[in-house]
């Protein structure tokens, strides 16, 4: 009975330290850390949608992979105090700017039970959403990246998960939730982070089958440094409420009608990526 005592008590120790595939170390050396049993029981209970108490300080431009990594750099510096999560929340985070980002569920699965379970979203995006497997240094922005701390690359020992914003130098940067060396969940936040390409800790690197509803303006070709003059020659609408919705759409905020943010969308305009409303 004392061993059996002692073991249980290890093992609730050794889940406040591992934080339920979240704690992400401020090392690259790999963590020794496993999945213990009690541990996969717990992500499998771990369901909670924040989705609503998220910043809204963000645009949907129907790209599904700027507009989740858009969704995810609005809560930098939120804690999971503050986005009301009582569980560990990694997976959970995921999957609430998934939702907040209008990502189809077949797309992302954020409607399934067992959400926060780091395992379970990898297996449903692979297995139910027809999600594929890149290599860490051929990430893109709004891939998912799975971690095991234990450095060997198992995906059944995934401890953390997060969204890809970019590589660079050799590296993959991600930025996530419930991260940090705070003790606690709830004082752990939403960061940036970054680890090498070729690091032991990153097990998978998931690209989910996501869609583009994004169109754009015809290309305009003219000579004229007037943005609402290239938009009558190509036959759009240049009303200053019109082109007001055209900033929203290319992210520009709080438009005034400036020359700097008639400039910028004249020069999109220009090389055809100006973003219809």
């Amino acid at each position: 009975m004392k061993n059996v005592f002692k073991k249980i008590i290890v093992s609730t120790l050794a889940l406040a330290v591992i934080g339920i595939g979240s704690v992400v170390p401020n090392t690259e050396s790999p963590v020794a850390l496993t999945t213990s049993a009690a541990e996969v029981s717990i992500q499998q209970s771990s369901t909670q949608d924040r989705s609503n108490y998220f910043t809204k300080r963000y645009n949907i431009t129907g790209n599904n992979a700027s507009d989740i990594v858009s969704v995810a750099t609005a809560q930098l510096g939120r804690t999971g105090s503050s986005l009301k999560y009582s569980e560990q929340w990694c997976a959970n985070f995921v999957n609430d700017c998934a939702k907040n980002a209008k990502i189809s569920s077949n797309v992302i699965p954020h409607t399934y039970s067992n959400r926060g379970n780091c395992i379970y979203l990898y297996r449903r995006l692979v297995n139910n959403c027809n999600a594929t497997t890149v290599k860490p240094s051929n990430a893109k922005a709004g891939d998912i990246i799975f971690f095991d701390w234990s450095g060997k690359k198992n995906i059944n020992n995934t401890h953390h998960v997060a969204i890809v914003t970019s590589v660079r130098n050799g590296r993959v940067y991600y930025i996530g939730g419930n991260q940090g060396s705070e003790g606690s969940l709830y004082k752990r936040k939403v960061t940036n982070s970054s680890y090498s390409v070729n690091s032991g800790c990153i097990a998978k690197v998931v690209r989910p089958r996501y869609v583009s509803n994004v169109k754009y303006f015809q290309k305009y070709t003219g000579k004229s440094g007037s943005f609402v003059d290239a938009l009558k020659s190509i036959g759009v609408n240049s009303s200053y409420s019109y082109r007001k919705q055209i900033a929203t759409a290319n992210g520009i905020s709080n438009y005034s009608g400036t020359a700097s943010q008639n400039s910028k969308m004249l020069s999109l305009l220009k090389s055809g990526k100006l973003r219809k409303p």
